[in-house]
This record gives C-alpha cells, structure tokens and sequence, in this order.
C-alpha cells in the first residue's frame, strides 16, 4: 500500500492511497466465492452457477464490492500505522478501479489536534458541598402535594389573587426599543405560592380580580445575538389582564397518597424514606455536575489555545441541536420541529466547542495517568442506573449487551475519574451551600 498526501490544511487531510493490484484480484475473489453459494441464475442449481456466469451477470456489482472493503481495510490500516488522533471522514472515492490493475481512491479526513496539557498545581477550582436537612424533605413533600392538587375554578367576583391561587394571564410582552408590529396577548399562568415565572410578576399580579388589567414592569432572558450562546437581562413591560383565577386544593398526606406516589404500603415513615434517598440522589448528581463544569471552565481557561476541528464541531453542535429539540417537543407536546431560522445551528457552536475542548483535555489527562475504569467499576455504575428503571433487570441486560450503550457509560466514567484525578492535583477552594442553592446551580449547566 502507498500513501500520497493531495493536500493538508490545520485539521483537514486528503491522502491518495495506493493498492497492489494482487490485493484488488485477492478482494473480488473473496466476492465471487461469497456470491457464488448463493447466486440464482437460470438453468442453474443455486451454488452450482459457474464462476465464469457469476462473472459475466454480476462483474460491476462485485468490482464496487471489493473496492468498498479495501477502501475499509486501507484506511484503518493508515489510521493504525500512522497512530492518527482521527476526528471526522468527509469521503472517500475511488480514483482507478479497474481489473488487473492497482485500485487507487481519495479520502478526505479530519484530525484531532495535538494537546499540549498544562495541570499546574498552584491552579484553584472551587468545590461546592452541601447537606440536605430535614426542612429540604418537608418543603420537597410539600412540592408533591402540590404536584397531585387539584383545582377549582374562583366565579366569585371581586376575589383578589393570593396565596393558594393560579391566575391565568393575557400577557403582551413589549421590549423597549424593538419594533413587534404582531404582539398578539399570550395565556400565561403565573403561580401565587412561588416566584414563576418570576417574583416581580408575582408580586404584579397579586391582588387582581378578574377582568383587571395591569403594566408590570420585569425583565427577561434574551440571547446576546443571533450567534451567541449567552444570556442577558432586558427590561420589559407586560401588559396583563387576569383572565381566570383557580384555588389549589392540596390533597391529604394519608395511605390513598403515599400508594399514589409508589409507596405500596401506605405507610408515612416508609414514604419519606423515600422522598429523602430521591433527594439524595439528586443532590450527588447535583454537585456532580456543579464540579464537572467548574474544572471545565478551569481546564479549558488554562488552555486558551486550543482549536476544535470544524467538523467535529459541526456535528456536536447538531447533536445538541437534536438532543435540544427533542426535549422542547416532549415538554411542550409540539408537533412541529422549529426551523433552522427559529432555532439556528450557530446558536449551539459555542456549547459544543466548550464539551469538545473539555473532552479533548480530560482524555489526554486521563491517558498521562493511565486512567481506565475497571469492569467492576462499569458494571456497578450500570446497576445503580438500572435501578431507577421500571425494570432494572432488563435495562441493566440492554446495557451489558449493547456496545454503543456499554461505551458510552465507559466515557462517563472514565470522564469522572480524570476529574477526581485532577481535583487531587489542584488545589481546592471549599464552599458550602444549601440543598435548594446547590440544585440552583446544576440548573445553570442544563
């Protein structure tokens, strides 16, 4: 096999490869004799067709054939010889493909950069730690009644909204300084109890009966631009009329509701049992996510340099594109999926190029320090996923013996121990926070 390389660019490679004409004969033969057992042809026996027929009917379809499997065989051959960080394939096309002579074709392929990793010890990421109290499991049960109420529609004229009620809004929503010649009134809900979808609106909207109107003056979350993937403040004005005031009716915390809530005992001691491993559980997976993205950020500040390859960036910012918008219509019950001029791919690049620039970073940490999880590791990681399952036996069966599924929970893990790894290497800067403040933060990561 000769190599030729056409053409090089940062990431980008085009190599014309070269094989033997021996090799393309050995491919078509193994072709010939593959079809030949199972070729139907006319006045022949099926496995009885001559060599010389299978040639004659089939000749083009089996040149392709064995072309397509050097062309396999020839690149990871490179990809091994050459010890290649590869990222992408664009193509690959045959140049010369003829019997009797050398089978000659083009591939075009993306490279991972070389990382030049710097872990300096005098480096300081913060870890956030946080306890869950007993208060945290009364407010998260009283959470789940407020999950499992019903409501009842106010008709009594003059009743002001307050607490226990949900007013349901007209809202028209104008941003100053930005044209919106077709701002028709939209239904919201805003909930007395809490602060959504935010306290000032709470606050506005409190005291109102039905039929009022009211100017409210807010904020809201907007995209620095089209191409960005921060968030800003901005003023707005909403102009409200309540439309519909209901009273939440918090049910009873008895046998009926603990066996709704999967406790199938009815017992309470058993049901807040329950309730706090759930929250322990979230709270692990919180801090968790806090402290990956924090050594993200200090990882990749440390490496200002690093450039992520363009296709591989182009298809992490699809995949969160897809991921995103699968979410949006199983939240939102939409049936319709957003255009690209409603939900650009532009608006993911940023988010992808951060994941990208902290994958490539963790992985060469971990190789430096020869980190691998261990079968056990794996396994014990996939039972306590099962767990949470409907049925843990049949999902921990699906992952064992699916390998895109096994792999993929072998990256998290070992995601997990390069980051205890260089968490042990840095120095450490403890804050502590509350149940409630430390979920906040995970949220800003989603």
């Amino acid at each position: 096999m000769q190599t030729k390389v056409i053409k090089e660019e940062e990431f980008l490679k085009t190599v014309q490869i070269t094989v033997p004409a021996a090799e393309l004969q050995s491919s078509l033969q193994k072709q010939l004799s593959k079809l030949a057992s199972t070729a139907k042809v006319d006045g022949f026996r099926p496995g009885k067709v001559p060599p010389e027929v299978i040639q004659q009917k089939y000749g083009t379809r089996l040149l392709n054939q064995a072309g397509e499997e050097l062309m396999q065989a020839a690149f990871l051959k490179l990809v091994g010889e050459q010890k290649m960080k590869l990222s992408e394939v664009r193509s690959m096309k045959s140049v010369q493909l003829e019997r009797g002579k050398d089978f000659i074709f083009e591939t075009e392929y993306e490279v991972l950069p070389d990382v030049q990793l710097d872990v300096s010890a005098a480096i300081t990421v913060e870890r956030i730690t946080a306890e869950m109290t007993e208060a945290d499991v009364d407010d998260t049960i009283q959470a789940l009644r407020m999950q499992q109420a019903s409501y009842e529609d106010l008709r009594i004229v003059g009743t002001p909204a307050g607490a226990g009620h949900i007013a349901t809004l007209d809202c028209q929503v104008q941003i100053p300084g930005q044209a919106q010649p077709n701002n028709k009134p939209n239904e919201m809900q805003v909930d007395m109890d809490s602060n959504v979808p935010s306290e000032t609106l709470v606050a506005g909207v409190r005291g109102m009966m039905i039929g009022d109107t009211r100017t409210i003056n807010d904020k809201v979350r907007l995209r620095v631009d089209a191409n960005s993937d921060q968030m800003q403040e901005v003023p707005a004005v909403f102009q409200v009329r309540l439309k519909k005031l209901q009273k939440r009716i918090l049910p009873e915390l008895n046998a009926e509701f603990y066996r709704k809530v999967g406790v199938e005992t009815g017992r309470a001691e058993e049901f807040r049992q329950m309730v706090r491993q759930n929250m322990e559980f979230e709270l692990r997976r919180a801090l968790a996510q806090i402290q990956r993205h924090r050594v993200y950020d200090t990882i990749i500040d440390a490496h200002k340099d690093l450039k992520v390859p363009p296709m591989r960036l182009e298809r992490e910012a699809k995949r969160m594109r897809e991921q995103g918008i699968a979410y949006w219509m199983e939240q939102t019950g939409a049936k319709t999926r957003p255009s690209e001029a409603e939900l650009p791919l532009k608006s993911f690049e940023q988010r992808a190029e951060r994941q990208l620039k902290a994958g490539m970073l963790l992985a060469e940490f971990a190789h430096q320090h020869s980190l691998n999880p261990s079968k056990q590791e794996l396994e014990s990681h996939i039972k306590a996923l099962a767990q949470r399952a409907e049925n843990p036996a049949q999902v921990e069966k699906e992952y064992l013996a699916n390998e895109a599924l096994y792999r993929q929970v072998h990256s998290i893990l070992l995601e997990e121990l390069a980051i205890q790894k260089y968490m042990a290497t840095v120095k450490v800067a403890d804050r502590k926070v509350s149940y409630k403040e430390a979920l906040a933060l995970s949220m800003a990561y989603i």
